[in-house]
């Protein structure tokens, strides 16, 4: 059983952190979601197993750092079945 941790050390407040894989044709499940992330803490999801085989499917991690616009990157390619862990680290 793998987990995702979202670590906010970035010295502000997060608004909000979303965490899920895509593929071509849209988002593959919910993902994980972290809500007002103080500076210095941490949330951490079970993340179970997930089977991408062929998915072609990236890691997509939307963020929104307060006072500031919304931000997304695809942070990682997933084409396999992925049953690990994922660090996510804001740091300045």
């Amino acid at each position: 059983q793998g987990k995702i941790v979202i670590s906010n050390n970035s010295g502000t407040k997060i608004e909000y952190v979303q965490v899920y894989f895509v593929s071509a044709e849209g988002p593959l499940h919910e993902g994980f979601r972290a809500d007002n992330l103080e500076a210095g803490k941490a949330q951490s999801f079970p993340i179970g197993e997930n089977k991408l085989l062929g998915a072609e499917a990236n890691l997509e991690v939307r963020f929104k750092f307060e006072g500031s616009d919304e931000v997304f990157v695809d942070a990682g390619y997933f084409n396999d079945t992925f049953h690990g862990n994922i660090t996510v680290d804001f740091r300045p």
